[in-house]
């Protein structure tokens, strides 16, 4: 393979990585945030800018 088709190669890995592991990284920190209670997270929520991805929960 020509290095074009192997940096091609590596970003669609890399772009399919980011899409199926960021909601599983968002899920994971609202679960320990609901779970555990919101002050503990309050500031991973925040530094991780979960608001972003449409959480309206006030913490």
């Amino acid at each position: 393979m020509s290095q074009a088709e192997i940096l091609w190669h590596r970003g669609v890995v890399v772009m399919l990585l980011v899409v199926l592991l960021l909601p599983l990284a968002v899920t994971l920190i609202y679960a320990l945030s609901s779970t555990w209670g919101p002050r503990f997270y309050r500031r991973v929520l925040r530094l991780t800018g979960f608001w972003i991805c449409g959480a309206t929960r006030d913490f």
